[in-house]
């Protein structure tokens, strides 16, 4: 099995780079403020455009048949979680904590910077999480910007 920790980091943030794209496209359409939609549509195409580009190299781990689940995979985990238990407030006026969704995101960004400075990532893992930790760290900032806007309009 070659590289099996390139596998596990790539497995770890597709998954969590995947419940993240479900979730921002869920929570674009069940809001009303059009600068959040805005934002949940941009972090969703960002983190879509990211699955487009580590998908070929996730294929091809997958079709040697070295990529399995692993007791080490903690983190992506956590986010889906996170996306979980937001999930059903989204869109509501119960939901005020903004907190742990600014913390996930925030967390994925560190996630990506700690992934790149390991030296046992594929050049092309490196490459894509390169291109888009900018996006994503902007991305990050907005939402810590925008946390106290409401989802939805006050009657």
């Amino acid at each position: 099995m070659k590289n099996n920790s390139n596998h596990i980091l790539l497995n770890e943030v597709f998954t969590a780079t995947r419940d993240g794209r479900r979730f921002f496209d869920y929570a674009a359409s069940q809001i009303d403020n059009a600068e959040l939609k805005i934002l949940f549509s941009r972090i969703a195409l960002v983190k879509s455009e990211i699955m487009t580009d580590l998908a070929s190299e996730l294929i091809g781990i997958l079709s040697e048949g070295s990529l399995r689940a692993s007791p080490e995979m903690k983190w992506s985990s956590e986010f889906s979680s996170t996306y979980e238990n937001i999930r059903p407030l989204i869109g509501s006026r119960e939901f005020e904590n903004w907190g742990p969704l600014v913390d996930s995101e925030a967390r994925f960004l560190a996630i990506m910077e700690k992934t790149l400075l390991d030296k046992k990532i594929s050049v092309n893992t490196r490459a894509v999480l390169t291109k888009y930790t900018p996006e994503i760290r902007t991305c990050s900032e907005l939402l810590k910007k925008h946390h106290f806007i409401p989802m939805r309009k006050v009657a």
